[in-house]
Parts: structure tokens; sequence; C-alpha cells
């Protein structure tokens, strides 16, 4: 409430977040999701600090098969250049959309 920032809580599925919990703020800003809501975890800052905490291997694995879905233009479409910024989201201690 005091930065008047919306708040998520989420779990990975696979190669999702699925919103478990959400602290809406006034201000509209960023992904909207409502719980039970999934997103590509790529695609979200949240997804890509939970994926982060993951062992490359176990990324890869996830997202075997799997093509990056494009939602916005600046929406990181390959493995490769995933797997670096999660590289940077584990340095720097956060992530963005």
């Amino acid at each position: 409430r005091a930065c008047q920032q919306t708040v998520s809580l989420a779990v990975l599925e696979g190669a999702e977040v699925v919103y478990i919990a959400i602290e809406q703020t006034q201000r509209e800003v960023g992904i909207q999701s409502e719980i039970g809501g999934r997103h590509p975890a790529h695609a979200t800052a949240l997804g890509k600090v939970l994926l982060a905490a993951l062992p490359e291997d176990e990324v890869r694995s996830r997202y075997a098969g799997v093509q990056l879905q494009r939602l916005t233009h600046r929406t990181i479409v390959e493995l490769d250049t995933l797997l670096e910024r999660l590289r940077e989201v584990r340095r720097a201690g956060f992530a963005v959309d």
C-alpha cells in the first residue's frame, strides 16, 4: 500500500506462472491477472524470478518443445536469450517485465 503497487504471489507450473494471491492497488501498471490466472513465465518479471531460482538444466527441461510466445515487441522469444536474462536476474536479485 505504501508503494501503491500491486503485489502478486504465483507458482510455476511447467513454463507458466499461476497466480495464487494478488493484492491490487488503484494504479494499473504491469500485467493484470486474477487468482488462478496464467501467464507465460518468460514474459513476466515474476516468472523470470521464479525461473531464475531453478538450475539451468531444469529451465531447459521446462521449455523442451515449447515455443516462447511473443506478447509484445520486447518479449524474449529465444531460449538462449531467456537463459542469459535469468543469469542477469540472479546477479541483480530482481527482474522486470
